[in-house]
């Protein structure tokens, strides 16, 4: 099982640094992964809802902290992730769920 920071934040109330966390496990049917974090779009492209969340949460904005390019970092492609468990849907950890989907699933 591997921790990953999926997003640093530090919000203007409370005052304090954190992580969203997120885990990649590594199964016999490949990896998995426990939340998605921040996505890229989140980033490179942020809707209006997420344009105010990143303002209030103030996170560090890296893109190389997506689940996606870590999941990479770990010496997988983003496809081999076939199996992905949401916690929740807070935008901090469900935003990269689209930098897995792909065309095959969403049909």
């Amino acid at each position: 099982m591997h921790f990953l920071n999926c997003g640093s934040m530090r919000p203007y109330f409370p005052r304090v640094e954190k992580g969203v966390t997120c885990f990649l496990v590594e199964t016999n049917q490949g990896p998995l992964l426990v939340d998605t974090g921040f996505g890229r779009r989140d980033y490179l492209a942020p809707n209006r809802s997420m344009k105010f969340f990143l303002t209030m949460m103030r996170p560090a904005r890296n893109v190389y902290e997506t689940a996606f390019h870590q999941v990479q970092r770990l010496g997988y492609k983003p496809e081999d992730v076939k199996h992905i468990i949401q916690t929740h849907l807070h935008l901090d950890h469900a935003g990269g769920l689209p930098d897995f989907l792909t065309h095959k699933s969403m049909c």
